[in-house]
């Protein structure tokens, strides 16, 4: 565990570091007062977003994803916006229009590469400015309705529903605003959500979370799990057989816990895991390492997620590079049901 991991999830109550940290964070909590002023946009269509309260690692990308082809399926044509993070690129930049090739994740962030490469039907689009982005995929793909990723705090928007993912097993830490905790705002401010998604629920009912994380009755909760689903080539085809013997495990996510566990789910024999940060740009010396270490334990293959394996930068390694895809699983109704079902007409 790392130490901010440490600082943001005790065991007990917050450390020293963490008070230490206070008058930050109510600096911080003072831009979100302004940000909170800001004059909603609306663009003419039904907007979607789905986002957290905490950093990293809530599980929105799978929802995006899960929820995307379930409209596609239904009919809707679909676009999604996001920031596109880590990306090289500046400005509005279209990811992908339905039925043409994605750009790379460098040109896009990682993100909604693999969301582009996962949901073919939709548009993609990413920008700085989420009205921008959305206003440029309605010009390039006059869609039905938008699906914007992690703009619960983007409050310029006018959103239709406010959707926020919550990592069942982490919580909301320490409760405390960055940087003393993980919280981007406030736990009251999930009162302008009109649906909580626990994801990670691992079989545990969505009332026993709400329970649990002490959230009010009248709080809308699902809940769900991310489970493996196959493995994935370099193209996101899938992979016919699992490998024979041991493989190194690589991830560059925020909780890599998470994934070793879902490569045990999958069957996989794990010899080894090297993780990095998240987002991480792979160099040429980390593959030079990564090859190396797969060598020396004699691993039939290199084993990453698929946000990895979008941003993997060499095709041609001796040892075979696959992804392992994960679908979301539902312990009760899925998102797509239950905003059909109760989302006024949005989908």
């Amino acid at each position: 565990m790392s130490w901010l991991e440490s600082l943001w999830y005790p065991a007990d109550r917050p450390g020293l570091s963490s008070t230490l940290l206070l008058p930050i964070s109510w600096a911080y909590r003072a831009g979100l007062r302004r940000a909170a002023r800001a004059q909603p946009v609306s663009v003419g269509r039904p907007v979607i977003s789905i986002g957290n309260l905490t950093v990293g690692g809530a599980g929105k990308t799978p929802l995006i994803i899960d929820l995307a082809q379930a409209l596609g399926r239904a009919g809707k044509r679909v676009a999604v916006i996001a920031r596109g993070y880590g990306r090289q690129s500046r400005g509005v930049v279209v990811a992908s229009v339905a039925g043409q090739k994605p750009l790379a994740a460098a040109q896009v962030g990682d993100e909604p590469a693999l969301v582009a490469r996962r949901c073919r039907q939709a548009a993609v689009v990413v920008g700085e400015d989420r009205v921008a982005a959305a206003f440029e995929a309605i010009r390039v793909f006059d869609p039905d309705l938008i699906l914007c990723d992690d703009a619960f705090q983007h409050r310029r928007l006018h959103r239709d529903l406010d959707v926020v993912a919550v990592h069942a097993q982490r919580g909301f830490g320490n409760g405390r605003l960055l940087p003393a905790g993980p919280m981007r705002e406030p736990i009251a401010a999930l009162a302008r959500a009109r649906l909580v998604v626990f994801t990670h629920a691992q079989g545990v009912s969505a009332p026993e979370l709400r329970e649990r994380h002490s959230l009010p009755t009248e709080t809308t909760v699902l809940a769900c799990d991310f489970v493996p689903a196959g493995l994935v080539t370099m193209g996101l085809s899938a992979h016919q057989s699992q490998p024979e013997g041991p493989v190194l495990a690589v991830c560059a996510v925020a909780h890599p816990r998470g994934f070793l566990s879902t490569c045990r789910q999958a069957g996989l024999t794990l010899v080894d895991a090297m993780s990095f940060r998240d987002h991480h740009v792979f160099t040429a010396s980390d593959l030079a390492r990564i090859e190396a270490r797969a060598r020396h334990l004699h691993a039939t293959a290199i084993v990453m997620t698929e946000k990895d394996l979008v941003r993997w930068p060499k095709p041609d390694l001796a040892i075979p590079v696959l992804g392992l895809r994960v679908e979301t699983s539902w312990s009760g109704p899925s998102l797509a049901q239950w905003i059909a079902e109760h989302g006024n007409g949005v989908a």
